[in-house]
């Protein structure tokens, strides 16, 4: 797909990785996401598509987005330094 083009792009909700994420919004998990660059995150994840996801950082907070090519890995706060609970947002399991 050419980088300008702005069509709509498939979500593929048979992805673990995506159905990973929907499981952790619908329990309100806080998560520890770490982008590019070293750059750290923390908060609710509010909602994902095909290219962002929607971080709440405090509660009742402005939404954060965060392109999905940009992160390096996203992992529940209770287990971040647990490297098996971290996310593949590549479809890997």
């Amino acid at each position: 797909m050419d980088r300008h083009d702005t069509g709509p792009q498939r979500f593929d909700t048979d992805l673990p990785s995506v159905r990973l994420l929907a499981r952790w919004i619908g329990e309100g998990r806080s998560l520890d996401l770490m982008l590019e660059g070293n750059h750290r995150l923390s908060g609710r994840l509010v909602w994902q598509d095909p290219g962002w996801l929607a971080l709440e950082s405090q509660a009742g907070g402005e939404l954060l987005l965060v392109a999905r090519h940009g992160l390096q890995w996203i992992t529940p706060l209770a287990v971040a330094s647990a490297e098996p609970g971290r996310a593949q947002l590549d479809g890997r399991a």
